[in-house]
């Protein structure tokens, strides 16, 4: 497993049960499945074959991933490599709270002075910090302000013009930015109905309900999720805004102390740590990769010389053309609301038909 498809993969010790080893090991054509629940899954995993004494090359196995997402950490190495901006590392022996020496030739090819100025994020020890100096011959980058217990092995980020907290400024921006061309369904069951109660507040991680249900009576008290609550049937509704506030009004009395099951969309999850993962994996990911880049190049335009504003300018202008090219190749369609005809309505709870909306997007 590794956190990132072409990183450095440990061994999760993950095999197939004893039984189907045995009788793989026939020489029959068998499928074996893995579970290994100690992993993250926004991580990325490779099958190796094991012929009791060696395993076969990392190379020969294409990368899986672990179907959560992508982490802030991944994010933010893509989105540097793309605006040329950012270069990885490993540090080596000589390393020290203030001093960074390394190993890796995509740094260590660089010319005395090259990084002076630049930024340097040790992620081993979550902290940044600046370069003052770089010499080629040494590979030593001298920093300040230290960073506290730094030391060989630590993994490192050098960027050029922005630094990892503006990194993250503007994914997150790009994550909020992109709703609805990129979402997340979310299923809420946490609402219970109430003796003559017709309102009921939309979840706040809901940003647009697309059908409300009631559970049935049938396995309402079962313990097991996949039973609980069904046969769920379809609720007449409507939605009253009101500013930032969303409420749910329901056309019919229901019967108390049932769960109600919301389901809508919202946006993507917000990062905050390098381990927190977006809900998305490529070629999504571009899309809010194009509109992060975007971000960052239009912001300075605000505080750079003359000379520079229209460069910006520019590549703010090419990142937002390369953002609505992706957005209508790889834009996620958003579920479609259940909408309710007269005839239906005077049914009551039995019936309904779909029909799609879409709002548009909110981009700026």
């Amino acid at each position: 497993m590794a956190s990132t498809p072409e990183g450095a993969y440990a061994n999760s010790g993950a095999t197939p049960d004893p039984a189907t080893l045995a009788l793989m090991s026939s020489g029959e054509d068998y499928v074996a499945t893995f579970e290994y629940a100690a992993g993250n899954p926004s991580q990325w995993f490779k099958v190796l074959a094991y012929n009791g004494s060696d395993y076969s090359a990392l190379s020969d196995s294409a990368p899986l991933h672990g179907g959560g997402g992508t982490t802030l950490a991944h994010l933010r190495q893509q989105l540097g490599r793309e605006m040329r901006d950012l270069r990885t590392g490993t540090l080596t022996s000589g390393t020290n709270t203030t001093t960074a020496v390394f190993s890796n030739i995509d740094v260590t090819r660089f010319q005395d002075s090259y990084f002076n100025n630049w930024f340097i994020h040790n992620t081993t020890r979550g902290a940044w910090s600046q370069i003052t100096s770089w010499t080629k011959s040494t590979a030593t980058a001298v920093l300040s302000p230290a960073i506290a217990d730094q030391a060989t092995g630590d993994t490192v980020e050098l960027t050029r013009r922005f630094t990892p907290l503006e990194y993250r400024e503007a994914l997150n921006h790009a994550i909020a930015a992109c709703y609805p061309i990129l979402n997340r369904t979310i299923v809420n069951t946490s609402l219970q109905t109430a003796l003559n109660t017709y309102q009921f507040a939309v979840p706040q991680d809901i940003k647009s309900v697309s059908s409300v249900e009631i559970e049935s009576s049938a396995f309402s008290s079962s313990t097991t999720d996949v039973t609980r609550g069904h046969p769920w049937r379809d609720v007449p509704f409507r939605i009253i805004r009101n500013g930032l506030r969303q409420t749910i009004e329901v056309e019919s009395p229901m019967v108390a102390d049932r769960r109600l099951r919301v389901i809508g969309t919202g946006p993507l999850s917000q990062l905050y740590n390098d381990s927190d993962y977006v809900e998305e994996i490529d070629p999504q990911l571009d899309i809010l990769i194009f509109a992060a880049a975007r971000y960052l190049y239009a912001s300075l335009t605000n505080d750079s010389a003359t000379s520079d504003i229209d460069r910006y300018r520019q590549l703010a202008d090419y990142y937002m053309a390369k953002y609505m090219e992706k957005r209508g190749a790889y834009g996620q369609s958003r579920p479609a609301k259940r909408m309710w005809s007269p005839e239906t309505r005077s049914a009551g709870m039995r019936g309904g038909f779909l029909s799609a909306s879409y709002d548009g997007s909110n981009f700026p």
